[in-house]
């Protein structure tokens, strides 16, 4: 949780505060609408880069790295004296974040036992038959880049871990020693998959509506209803609050 806080804490900190920037400086719309962008745009291309950084790193020293950049670009975008400094600074922070998102997950399987529990029912069947390779690719495969993961907040209680869930980490790292290198053809086939052009058209529908309220929704409210920027900032936390019970219940649903 905190390292998602980290992560989120510049997606909507700026667009408030535009009214109050442009008192400084020119913000063309061009470039208001070109920071809105930022965020998707290299979450795209940083979340197809994270792997290779992490063979590279390892898990625990790139979260760092990225908690660090995204520091490191909040101040510098601080200090920003034109717009092309305030973009260049945002697409700092974007960069590393998209690394974050990618890692998150991980971050929350390496210290589940509820995740190392449904892997190991994944690893082996009823009948106590090993499944097909497939399908232990499947259960290990999350799991293989997760091992050297350093849990400042987590470490605690990793050490006070049961027996059955060590018992349980252990048998998917031994399943995860044995993945295969990913399979080019694998990407080609996902052209053709319906499921896989749905989830893209969600995931446009989705972030073209977080991210441009992200962008312009605190401005549209102090042109349009008369707000103060505390409070345009206070509505767009409200909207962004709003999809946290809906991300909640629908997996249920």
């Amino acid at each position: 949780m905190l390292f998602a806080f980290s992560l989120r804490s510049a997606v909507a900190s700026l667009s408030p505060l535009i009214e109050h920037i442009t008192v400084d400086f020119a913000m063309p719309a061009a470039v208001i609408g070109l920071i809105g962008t930022a965020p998707p745009f290299c979450y795209a291309v940083f979340g197809i880069l994270t792997p290779l950084f992490e063979r590279r790193l390892g898990l625990e020293r790139l979260t760092v790295i990225a908690i660090v950049v995204v520091t490191i670009g909040t101040v510098l975008r601080s200090f920003a004296d034109d717009s092309v400094a305030l973009l260049l600074g945002t697409a700092l922070i974007f960069a590393a974040v998209g690394v974050g998102n990618i890692l998150l997950p991980p971050l929350c399987a390496r210290t589940s036992p509820i995740a190392s529990a449904d892997d190991d029912d994944l690893l082996h069947d009823d009948g106590g038959r090993d499944p097909d390779p497939a399908s232990r690719r499947g259960a290990g495969g999350g799991r293989v880049e997760l091992e050297t993961l350093a849990r400042p907040v987590g470490g605690v209680r990793g050490r006070r871990a049961d027996p059955v869930d060590r018992d349980a980490r252990a048998r998917t790292r031994r399943a995860a020693d044995d993945l295969e290198a990913p399979n080019p053809r694998v990407f080609g086939r996902m052209w053709r998959l319906p499921l896989a052009w749905a989830l893209a058209v969600g995931f446009l529908a989705a972030g073209t509506v977080a991210y441009v309220s992200f962008a312009w929704l605190p401005q549209l409210l102090v042109d349009i209803a008369g707000v103060t920027p505390a409070t345009a900032g206070a509505l767009l936390a409200l909207f962004a609050a709003m999809g946290l019970p809906a991300s909640l219940l629908v997996p249920s649903w």
